[in-house]
């Protein structure tokens, strides 16, 4: 996939985040950042 965008859709690639200490509303925001084993953080 090197040099491809890839789109995170429903029933595709998808990241989890798991473990909140509060509940997440809806419309909510939050930083969050993402690492990659071959890549630089985003």
């Amino acid at each position: 996939m090197t040099g491809e965008t890839v789109s995170l859709t429903p029933g595709g690639y998808h990241g989890m985040l798991m473990d909140f200490d509060e509940e997440l509303k809806e419309g909510e925001s939050f930083p969050v950042t993402l690492q990659f084993e071959k890549a630089d953080e985003v």
